[in-house]
């Protein structure tokens, strides 16, 4: 376990292929921290997110 935090401190995110859920996979990370208050930090987080989701062909407002 500490040999993969090392290797996702170095490489600036996390992968998870199936680790938690079957069938989900997920990156998270970034090269450098997020600075600010929580609360207006989060929605940016979350529609950059989703931006990014849209550009890989994934339209989260047609999930269902």
């Amino acid at each position: 376990m500490i040999d993969e935090l090392n290797a996702t401190r170095k490489r600036g995110y996390a992968i998870s292929d199936e680790d938690v859920t079957p069938g989900v996979a997920s990156i998270g990370g970034l090269r450098e921290p997020i600075l600010g208050e929580g609360s207006p930090v989060l929605p940016l987080a979350r529609d950059a997110a989703a931006e990014i989701s849209r550009t890989l062909g994934h339209d989260q407002t047609t999930a269902g």
